[in-house]
């Protein structure tokens, strides 16, 4: 049985299992649509390599567009001809027909709302992801619909 101290009688800490060298792939969000069918998913605007999801957002009666991360929980986003200010709600459509994306819930960290954005051309909600729309929320990175679902459970708990 060996000793917990070296030889100078200093404490030996054994070191964790080391990581594995490979990656994990993260969830990227290839093809994500409005009401309508129109892919949100565009090459107009590039975040950490990957196409971004480009929404139409309107805040106190100004438009601009809205790139977000297609990483799933990625916060990264960029605002173009508007200012989003944290704590201020803002309304989301599809920048190809103006649809206005649906609500799925109220969000439960800011009482924002979850907007839909749909996985397939149909506006199925099994098969969704969301956005709150409030700026500088905890939720304000896309999750899936599964996510989403649980934080439904939750904010109806209360």
């Amino acid at each position: 049985m060996g000793t917990i101290y070296d030889k100078e009688g200093k404490l030996k800490i054994p070191e964790g299992k080391k990581e594995s060298s490979r990656e994990e792939k993260p969830d990227v969000i290839s093809y994500c649509f409005c009401p309508n069918g129109h892919n949100l998913v565009s090459p107009k605007v590039k975040i950490r390599n990957y196409d971004g999801i480009l929404l139409k957002v309107k805040h106190n009666n100004k438009t601009g567009l809205l790139g977000l991360s297609p990483v799933c929980g990625c916060k990264m986003k960029m605002s173009i001809d508007l200012d989003l200010i944290d704590g201020e709600k803002c309304d989301m459509f599809c920048p190809e027909c103006d649809a206005k994306l649906p609500v799925f819930n109220t969000c439960p960290s800011c009482g924002g709302d979850l907007i839909t954005l749909f996985l397939d051309e149909r506006t199925d909600y099994t098969y969704c992801i969301g956005i709150c729309n409030k700026a500088g929320c905890p939720h304000s990175e896309i999750r899936k619909g599964d996510e989403l679902r649980v934080c439904a459970i939750l904010e109806n708990w209360n």
